[in-house]
């Protein structure tokens, strides 16, 4: 008997459905689905069975389905929240479980509720403090891995023989780099602007040293990342923005030879990215610029982005990342705290709800922000039990805990203390 395999009754079948399965059963919980929808075939069928319908069939564990799955509009939703121990959405007394997993973990993975009319921030963006996970305090727990868990374990309470899930974890640390130089290979406008500046703060005499080539640059601490990120054997990404300078972004010209010359340095020791400017979460053709801009700078091709100040809009940024090569999004976070946006620690397809439809393109959701972690700590010690505890926390489920650092931030040119001490702790720390 196949302990790999499970059969799933549903009324009807839809894309909603299909996504939900693929992440919830084949991705988290390593099975491989059937779904079917004639109820006497599904009778007769033998070896791990589900049913996911209105309606009971004896001897098979029996979800009733919220209405979530099968709707066809984006529409405000009664999330029927318990909280008995572990936080669930949909709940239902209809069966055993006592609520339904796959619209539960639809929800999130769906980033549905940013689909609805909500508060924006200062940078149009989402506001957190709206957010469900926010609200009851449960940002700061993988969900929806705790979702495919208690559903594995409820089926084999009645199929023994079914395949229990793997709990596999492991880190990923990526670096945002708003500006690889922070007083090099500035331009001319920018340098004079620069000496003025420095002069008024009292630090001309530092910025000359770092142009004489007397001192580095105080963002050259790459070689120091990415030797300290190989000793530990953790991957690491650098997403390089490429853009035009404007208020919120301040990167070096990208067609300077200096700067080409070290992004493609870095790209021989670790995966690059590319990091969209601040208004390209609506900007097509910006958008398409930074990333063919990158792309001719670069030997390698360039599948992976993160938006600057996270500043996407759902589901149009996503849409045109996909439709100009991007594989692999790590925009996903939140802004200012710790926890897991999607409340997932496993990477997952894009769904565009508007669209009704599974896309190419998958989000990496990021766990832990240095600068979230400074918002919230005085210090790097209570910045790394957060980062331990969730560390564990991915650990009990299995998922990737994907940590975004930025390099002013590691060499405390902006905080308040330097957060490349935190990395350095928590990878060490076993």
């Amino acid at each position: 008997m196949n302990n790999n395999h499970l059969y799933i009754y549903s009324v009807k079948r839809n894309h909603r459905l299909n996504y939900i399965i693929s992440e919830l059963v084949e991705c988290r919980m390593g099975l491989e689905v059937d779904v079917v929808t004639n109820i006497d075939e599904f009778r007769n069928l033998t070896g791990p069975r589900l049913n996911y319908s209105e309606h009971k069939i004896e001897d098979v564990p029996h979800i009733f389905p919220a209405k979530l799955i099968f709707e066809k509009r984006v529409q405000e939703q009664d999330l029927d929240l318990i909280s008995d121990g572990l936080f669930r959405l949909y709940s239902t007394k209809a069966n055993e479980l006592g609520f339904d997993p796959f619209a539960a973990a639809f929800y999130f993975l769906s980033m549905y509720e940013q689909y609805l009319p909500h508060r924006e921030d200062a940078h149009g963006r989402f506001s957190f403090a709206e957010s469900v996970v926010v609200k009851h305090k449960v940002h700061q727990l993988p969900l929806v891995e705790h979702y495919a868990i208690e559903l594995s374990e409820w089926l084999q309470k009645q199929f023994p023989e079914l395949k229990k899930i793997e709990t596999s974890s492991s880190i990923s640390v990526t670096i945002d780099v708003d500006q690889l130089f922070a007083i090099r290979a500035k331009g001319l406008a920018r340098s004079i602007l620069g000496f003025i500046a420095d002069g008024f703060r009292g630090r001309l005499l530092a910025r000359i040293a770092v142009l004489s080539g007397r001192t580095p640059d105080p963002n050259e601490i790459y070689d120091k990342i990415i030797g300290l990120c190989q000793s530990h054997n953790v991957p690491l990404t650098f997403f390089f923005q490429v853009g035009e300078n404007s208020r919120f972004d301040i990167n070096n010209p990208p067609h300077l030879n200096e700067v080409k010359q070290r992004i493609n340095e870095l790209a021989l020791s670790a995966d690059v990215g590319v990091h969209p400017s601040y208004y390209t979460s609506d900007d097509f053709d910006k958008m398409e610029s930074e990333i063919e801009r990158l792309r001719s700078i670069l030997t390698t091709p360039v599948s992976k982005s993160r938006q600057h100040y996270l500043r996407y809009k759902l589901p149009k940024t996503f849409r045109n990342l996909s439709e100009l090569g991007i594989s692999e999004d790590y925009s996903v976070g939140f802004t200012d705290f710790n926890g897991f946006r999607a409340s997932t620690c496993k990477p997952f397809r894009f769904f565009d709800l508007e669209r009704d439809e599974i896309t190419p393109i998958t989000i990496y959701p990021m766990c832990t922000m240095d600068a979230c972690s400074i918002k919230q700590h005085h210090n790097s010690e209570k910045a790394l039990e957060e980062m331990i505890s969730l560390k564990k926390a991915i650990e009990r489920v299995g998922g990737i805990m994907i940590t975004t650092w930025h390099v002013e931030v590691m060499t405390a040119q902006t905080g308040s203390w330097p957060s490349y001490n935190l990395l350095e702790q928590f990878l060490a720390h076993e």
